[in-house]
């Protein structure tokens, strides 16, 4: 299966061009009174197979991401991406595929990458159009690299921008991701704001459904808890993260965190 999955996505625009000319062909091959049917049929179809070759090209980050998610190892993810670099497709895979690999670089800590890699998107995602979905997502990733490189400015302009963005999508399934990842979000936002006690509440709310989402959820709890003082809290969540965040560069900010607490605590 992964073999047919990936001969679809590398060869996604010759065989959707090749669809599309056999059913125009066949519209008019079709006699008179079934031509309408015929042409209602043969988009039907088109837009069936679009559907259907992004799915493939999506099910092949089903296998690295499960890995991400259940081991905290974002590297099988990231080589998966970077193989896909040569595949074909429309833009709005392509573009997607770009926030993935941004988002995995900020998992091991390479965010200057990830911000070099997502700026020259702005101009190709907004002056074209192109899902709100998925300009949403862009800047949900941009806002989170902006606030891990320290960008107060521009992490204000994207968090905007997004969420002006999310109160325009339409569509009730995007709406419910969104939903989903929301708390998660504004936990970040709002400890980069140093409004602890807020992001705690934003924390509260978030149901994480895999190690990477407990990992992720600690650590933020952890950096509420040192800012404000609570020391043996944010040591037990510092402890999870390294003890259960493997790969992810957070884990190593934990060790360090833990660290420069255990100095304090001995002076």
């Amino acid at each position: 299966m992964e073999r047919f999955n990936r001969f679809l996505a590398k060869y996604y625009l010759p065989i959707y061009v090749i669809c599309s000319v056999l059913w125009i062909a066949l519209y008019y091959w079709t006699v008179d009174y079934l031509k309408v049917l015929s042409l209602i049929l043969m988009w039907c179809s088109i837009l069936l197979t679009a559907r259907f070759l992004g799915s493939r090209w999506l099910a092949l980050l089903k296998k690295p991401m499960e890995i991400l998610d259940d081991t905290c190892d974002p590297y099988p993810y990231m080589e998966e991406l970077q193989r896909q670099n040569n595949y074909s497709g429309p833009w709005t895979l392509k573009y997607n595929r770009v926030i993935l690999q941004a988002g995995a670089l900020m998992r091991v800590g390479s965010s200057e990458e990830a911000y070099a890699l997502l700026l020259p998107l702005q101009e190709k995602l907004f002056q074209s159009q192109q899902p709100r979905g998925l300009q949403t997502i862009y800047c949900d990733c941009l806002a989170n690299v902006c606030r891990a490189l320290d960008r107060a400015e521009e992490a204000e302009y994207w968090h905007a921008k997004r969420m002006e963005l999310l109160a325009k999508v339409k569509n009730k399934r995007i709406q419910q991701k969104f939903a989903e990842r929301t708390p998660m979000y504004m936990a970040h936002y709002h400890t980069f704001r140093k409004e602890y006690e807020i992001s705690i509440q934003f924390l509260q709310q978030q149901k994480p459904k895999n190690k990477y989402e407990q990992v992720s959820a600690s650590m933020v709890y952890a950096r509420n808890a040192v800012a404000m003082g609570e020391t043996e809290k944010a040591k037990e969540a510092l402890t999870f993260v390294v003890e259960n965040g493997n790969k992810l560069y957070i884990a190593s900010q934990a060790r360090q965190m833990l660290a420069e607490l255990e100095n304090t605590a001995e002076k």
